[in-house]
């Protein structure tokens, strides 16, 4: 799901941020998304089994829960001037057709300031069910 996060946020007029096609990582001691300011970054898949019920035949159903989260930071002393549309545009990320047989999609934004860096995260959540 990265992968069709990834190629759905590139096409977003974003302003003055740009897409990082790496997987958020840290060097020396930073994470690259608060070293390179408006700059987004996407994280790998994380999968989660949340059991529903189980029969006596065998049959375990679940929910198969898939999230995604996604990184950029900027300057919290002059916030951009675009910063809440950038935020409503990737959110829009949890509606794209290319992701097929999910159940409910939900997106969280969650914002911190770090020293003089704002720092927003958007965690998209799929759950489909599984057998």
């Amino acid at each position: 799901m990265r992968q069709e996060i990834l190629d759905f946020v590139q096409t977003l007029n974003l302003g003055t941020v740009t897409v990082s096609t790496e997987v958020p990582y840290e060097e020396n001691g930073v994470q690259l998304y608060i070293k390179n300011l408006k700059k987004v970054y996407i994280d790998t898949d994380n999968v989660e089994i949340e059991p529903i019920t189980q029969s006596l035949d065998g049959v375990n159903i679940s929910n198969e829960v898939t999230s995604v989260r996604l990184f950029f930071a900027c300057d919290a002393k002059t916030l951009l001037p675009n910063y809440e549309d950038i935020v409503a545009d990737l959110k829009t990320a949890k509606d794209i057709t290319t992701i097929t047989g999910v159940q409910r999609r939900e997106c969280d934004v969650t914002s911190t300031t770090e020293g003089d860096v704002l720092l927003t995260e958007l965690e998209y959540r799929f759950t489909k069910l599984s057998t």
